[in-house]
């Protein structure tokens, strides 16, 4: 079931999670070629060792804007920090804008929808992406 959003549902820390490698798994699982299957196994498995390794996450201010940390390990101990633009627009989705932005470009995934309280990354058709959402962090205490 759709969440209602607003500004104080949104704000504070969002962690991105990306299960691309566990869709590709279960597609691969389904192939009836063996040499297909084992590509995608192959493929996901070098998404998910990817995706291990970068931590992005976004913090929502009230004032309509959110800092966006991008760390990849082993890189540098420095994550990439930028500030977005959020707005929730008519039909209860997060909006992201990367105005005055050149580093970071958000058109694909700009649209977000809360459901059981994680943001799902939204088709323009209203179709939710399962396996690319925002889950909030939770304070460690």
């Amino acid at each position: 079931a759709q969440n209602r959003l607003t500004p104080r549902t949104l704000e504070g820390e969002w962690k991105l999670r990306i299960e691309v490698s566990d869709e590709i798994r279960r597609e691969a699982e389904s192939e009836t070629n063996p040499f297909a299957s084992a590509v995608m196994d192959g493929v996901a498995g070098m998404l998910s060792s990817l995706f291990d390794n970068l931590d992005i996450r976004f913090t929502f201010h009230r004032d309509g804007s959110a800092t966006l940390k991008v760390h990849a390990s082993g890189e540098t101990d420095t994550p990439e920090v930028e500030t977005l633009y959020w707005s929730i627009d008519s039909d209860n989705r997060l909006v992201l804008e990367d105005k005055e932005n050149t580093k970071v470009n958000l058109s694909f995934d700009n649209r977000w929808t809360l459901r059981d309280g994680r943001l799902h990354a939204t088709e323009d058709d209203g179709t939710l992406k399962e396996s690319v959402y925002l889950e909030r962090v939770r304070e460690e205490i």
